[in-house]
Parts: C-alpha cells; sequence; structure tokens
C-alpha cells in the first residue's frame, strides 16, 4: 500500500512558529498525474496542523529546523494530522503522483491568507488590496501599466475587484468576497434589476448572434467568436414535450461522463440535448495557440462565452420541439452554467445543479482549492449577483442543487450549512421549489445512482 506514494512528494521547509501564531503555508501542484492537489500546515499551539487535498493516505514526515531528527506517520485517513513541535520546523507529505513547488509568505490565521494561486500559473489572485498592492511591488510593476481588458483605471483602494492584465502577459485577480465564513447578501432579491444588471455586463452590446446548424449527430453552434459548441441529442422511444439540456463541465465529454444521467432522462420521456463547454470535450478541437484554456476566454470578455452556446440551443428548442418544460441539468462546471444561464433565461422552468459551485464567502474555508476554475471566481459577475443569488433564481419553477460530502474535488456539502439554509429560504421567498441533496459519504464530484434518480424525481415532479 505505501509504495505507490513514493511517485511525488512535497518538501516544505517552513517556519511555522508551533505554539506561537497560526501561520499558513500552501504547497500547489506544478505538473500533477490527476487533478489538483495542495497542502496547508497551520501553526498550533501544541504543534502543526497539517491537510492535503485530494483526500487520500499520505506519508508525513517532520523534523525540528534546528537539530531535530526525522519523524514520520502514515496518516490513513487521508484528512490531516498534527505533528508536535515546539519552534519552526521542516514538513515532507508524499502523496499519490504529487509533483510540487511550494509558495506563499506567513499569515495571521487561514482566513486572512490573501494570496492564492491556481493551477493556471498566469494567475496571482488576492483578497485584499493591500496584498495586491504589495505584490505589484515586489515584481517591480509599474501599477499605471494594468489594464482591465485594455482599460487602464486609477490602481487604489476604491478600485473594484476584477481581473486586471499585466505587462508580460499575467493577471492580477482582486476579489474581496473571498472569505472563509458565509456572509448572506444584503436585502432582498429583485430578480428583474438582477437580470437586467447581468445582462448588461455580461452582454453590453446585446447577446452576439450565432448560427445553428442540424448535422448527422445533433447541432453544430458556431459562436461570434468563431468558436464552436457540438450538440448530441437523444430522443426517448416516445417522445413528449419534456425537454433537457445536460451540460458537463471541466472534466471531458457530455456523451461519456454524462451517460447514466442522459440515459435515466430519455427513459422518463425526456428529450436531451448534451453539450460540452467551449474548449473542452468535442470542443477540444477548437484549441490553438492563444486559446488553450478557460482563462484565455478573458480576451473575449470574460465567462458570457461559456454561457452563448446555451442560448442558442435555448432558442432552437423553442424554434423545433415546443417544449411545455425544459430543464437545465449541469455537473460541475456545467453546474456553474446551469444555474447563471437559469438564472438569466425566463424559458428555464427547471434547473439541476450539481456539484457546480458554492458561494464565494466559504471558499477559503478549505483553502485556495476551492476557488475553483476561471468562472468561479470572475469578480465583476459576482459582485452584482453571487454565486447563492444565482442558484436562488435558477428555474422560474425551481432548482436542485446536489452535493457530495465527501467530494475529491470541490465544494464539499453535509446540507446543514448555513448558506444551504439560506438558500432553501429564498426558495420559499421568491415562490419556487427549491430542493438542496447531499450524499454525505460520497467522495464523487458528481452523483451516485441513487442521487441521479433523486434528480430525476425532482424534474418529474415539476414537469408539466
Amino acid at each position: 500500500m505505501l509504495g505507490r506514494f513514493i511517485c511525488g512528494v512535497i518538501l516544505l521547509a517552513l517556519l511555522i512558529g508551533c505554539g506561537g501564531k497560526s501561520l499558513t503555508f500552501i504547497a500547489e501542484v506544478s505538473q500533477p498525474t490527476k487533478g489538483k492537489a495542495l497542502v496547508q500546515v497551520v501553526g498550533q499551539p501544541s504543534g502543526a496542523w497539517v491537510t492535503w487535498t485530494p483526500s487520500q493516505p499520505a506519508q508525513v514526515r517532520w523534523k525540528e529546523a534546528v537539530g531535530g531528527a526525522w519523524q514520520q506517520t502514515l496518516a490513513r485517513n487521508g484528512k490531516g494530522i498534527e505533528v508536535p513541535c515546539k519552534g519552526p520546523i521542516q514538513i515532507e507529505v508524499v502523496g499519490d503522483d504529487w509533483v510540487v513547488n511550494t509558495f506563499g509568505r506567513p499569515s495571521v490565521g487561514v482566513a486572512s491568507f490573501a494570496e492564492y494561486k491556481n493551477i493556471e500559473p498566469r494567475l496571482n489572485i488576492f483578497s485584499d488590496f493591500q496584498s495586491a498592492d504589495s505584490w505589484l511591488k515586489s515584481q517591480n510593476i509599474d501599477a499605471r501599466s494594468i489594464r482591465r481588458r485594455g482599460i487602464p483605471e486609477p490602481w487604489n483602494e476604491a478600485i473594484p475587484d476584477g481581473w486586471f492584465m499585466l505587462p508580460d502577459g499575467r493577471f492580477l485577480v482582486l476579489i474581496r468576497q473571498a472569505q472563509s465564513q458565509f456572509a448572506e447578501p444584503i436585502g432582498e432579491i429583485d430578480q428583474a434589476r438582477v437580470r437586467a444588471e447581468l445582462l448588461t455586463l455580461l452582454w453590453p452590446d446585446g447577446i452576439p448572434a450565432t448560427t445553428v446548424s442540424v448535422i448527422k449527430s445533433g447541432l453544430e453552434i458556431v459562436l461570434s467568436n468563431g468558436l464552436k459548441s457540438r450538440v448530441a441529442i437523444y430522443r426517448p422511444s416516445t417522445p413528449g414535450r419534456k425537454v433537457a439540456i445536460y451540460q458537463e463541465g471541466h472534466g471531458g465529454a457530455a456523451t461519456e461522463i454524462g451517460g447514466e444521467t442522459i440515459d435515466a432522462l430519455t427513459k422518463q420521456g425526456w428529450t436531451v440535448l448534451a453539450m460540452d463547454m467551449p474548449l473542452i470535450g468535442a470542443n477540444s478541437v477548437d484549441r490553438r495557440p492563444g486559446l488553450q484554456s478557460h482563462y484565455d476566454l478573458e480576451q473575449f470578455g470574460g465567462p458570457a462565452v461559456l454561457l452563448e452556446p446555451v442560448h442558442a440551443v435555448v432558442n432552437w428548442i423553442y424554434a423545433n420541439l415546443d417544449p411545455e418544460t425544459l430543464a437545465l441539468v449541469g455537473r460541475s462546471g456545467g453546474g456553474w452554467t446551469a444555474y447563471t444561464y437559469g438564472a438569466l433565461d425566463e424559458r428555464i422552468d427547471l434547473v439541476a445543479n450539481i456539484a457546480g459551485g458554492s458561494p464565494l464567502s466559504v471558499r477559503l474555508a478549505a483553502g485556495p482549492l476551492e476557488l475553483g476554475d476561471y468562472e468561479q471566481f470572475w469578480p465583476e459577475l459576482y459582485t452584482v449577483a453571487p454565486h447563492e443569488v444565482l442558484m436562488a433564481m435558477a428555474g422560474t419553477r425551481g432548482s436542485f442543487h446536489a452535493y457530495s460530502g465527501q467530494d475529491r474535488c470541490c465544494f464539499q456539502m453535509r446540507g446543514d450549512e448555513p448558506w444551504i439554509q439560506w438558500l432553501n429560504k429564498h426558495g420559499r421567498i421568491l415562490g419556487k421549489t427549491i430542493e438542496t441533496y447531499a450524499e454525505p459519504s460520497s467522495t464523487t464530484h458528481g452523483l451516485t445512482s441513487a442521487g441521479i434518480n433523486r434528480m430525476v424525481s425532482f424534474l418529474e415532479a415539476h414537469s408539466d
């Protein structure tokens, strides 16, 4: 068992003051074999608390920085251990095929640790202005040279959150909302106002025109920027007027990852249109130099590009299928697409979000990994409407939000979190049904067969 963990090593030479302040360092995968891995070490009065993501058994070795001897243990629970120490220590964590470079600096408490890095090396992410400003100075970058979509802005504490392009092609992302404890949105949700503001933000010149062509396997959509979206259509044995869009996330193709979900829907009489995100799955053929990941979509104006294919498919559905019920179902990044687009377009009757996101105000409780992919922390969007507001607005009849309690990727949920309680409450206020569903022991970034059946039952119960 232990032999499989010697493939990669994380060596953290940390000046953690055991017994003093609570200091945090975070390590980042530079070339992961699978997904992302992070190690976090927090000084405690009696030692140092060590945790890592993904949650898996790991060999942990440590010693006092001055004159100490190496000690080690196998942490079989994969959740973390406390190591005893009296002063600065070195820690080595041996994981499953991890190759890690360390970064970070000490900070008093996890919540106040302002600098976070993502698997995308061009990103430099900050949750307060002072840390961002100090970092710019440390990099000898003139603040007057940074641009927001090509336009300079005065760099001072009053600057709004946002993505900023640096002269060398890197990004600085300032997102003050990212914290470690849920902060309820202030006031009631004015859905009409929020929709209008979001549409203006995402498409200031109006939603661009797209071309939709019927091909042998389904549809091909050509966006205004030249990117394409390929859509597969699955019809039930007895077609009716229930239609569902299944949107897969960053993990690959909808026709593969979403197969069980698509089958479950078609067996209940739903016509299903299966979609991949731009540059992912069937759309990965569109990648080219300068357009390799979703971070490169910033050149087109942000995450609106991720929503435009869904808009085109919804238009096609209403023009050709005459649905009585239209549901938008998505997993991971597709779950984000489902509740975000479902909040914008009142033609979406029902939304099913499977592990698609969580409020930014809780993201740092689990470390920087929870900041997620590109669309998850685009500051301008969540200044208008936080994730939880989008979830509450999604679907004119209602929405279903499902999470795994031990999700190895992100967005773990037990079902009793304050933000879940807030979401259920606002479903009642808005006069719609919001169901939240947690699989406490599941580690999958998605749903088990039982969870899929629960989701389909929700959609069936609220379809005409």
